[in-house]
């Protein structure tokens, strides 16, 4: 199987969430709001090989185009060890559009993101597909005094013409308690499609918190495990967001 490109497909769908959650949220930035996102996950899998140590970090910058409607930009770089070798390079950038259609009053809301991934990964070395693809996601969220249920399913048509999966899904759902202010504890459940069409879903689980450190500054810090043999055996994502 070619983890380098999971990785690489994995962070793009992963990348639409807001770290460390796997699952995103129906939030916007409101019109002429800008943020600026830096996000990393390091990992650990120990496979039939050896132990391979799969990692990426990405750069994402949204706009407020209107106050319903998100425009982001996101780069992701992948770094891999397997077999005594290091693998690094950029994966395939990814455009993408969140639309707030739905906000009710008794705290549920619904939003669209369609989104474009271009080829600009370095394809040779498995870090992208060479070609344009496209994916959506369908998120919902439901507010209840001090916690926030998350659901989010995701899909991205992967053409490609080296046998891997065409059809790709991420199921995933998360609870977020607000313990403060400026501290909210969360708990993630994922299940993502392998691009090898031999291989299960990915089955995974996340645990961590986000932490304002300003009205305009974020951080989030979780411990990710793996439920299944197709999942990593444990990783660890962080993030920070800035926003103006």
């Amino acid at each position: 199987m070619n983890w380098l490109a999971l990785g690489a497909l994995l962070v793009s769908m992963r990348a639409w969430a807001s770290h460390p959650l796997l699952t995103d949220d129906t939030k916007v930035l409101g019109k002429g709001v800008a943020e600026f996102e830096l996000h990393g996950e390091s990992a650990r899998r120990d496979g039939s090989q050896g132990v391979e140590r799969p990692a990426h970090v990405l750069a994402k910058l949204g706009y407020g185009a209107t106050e319903t409607v998100d425009v982001e930009a996101e780069l992701p770089y992948v770094r891999e060890v397997a077999d005594g070798m290091v693998t690094t390079g950029r994966a395939d950038a990814a455009v993408a559009l969140k639309w707030r259609f739905y906000g009710g009053e008794k705290g549920l809301s619904f939003a669209v993101k369609p989104g474009v991934l271009l080829p600009t990964g370095r394809d040779e070395l498995g870090l992208g597909a060479g070609r344009a693809r496209w994916g959506t996601s369908l998120i919902a969220a439901y507010e209840l005094a001090k916690i926030e249920l998350l659901g989010h399913v995701a899909y991205v048509d992967n053409r490609n013409d080296i046998g891997e999966r065409v059809e790709l899904w991420h199921l995933s759902a998360a609870l977020r308690w607000a313990a403060s202010d400026r501290l909210k504890l969360v708990v993630d459940l994922a299940r993502e499609s392998s691009t090898d069409p031999a291989e299960c879903p990915a089955n995974e689980v996340v645990y961590g918190f986000t932490f304002a450190l300003r009205p305009d500054v974020d951080l989030g810090i979780g411990l990710k495990y793996g439920l299944n043999e197709s999942a990593d055996d444990r990783g660890v994502r962080a993030g920070i967001k800035l926003r103006w």
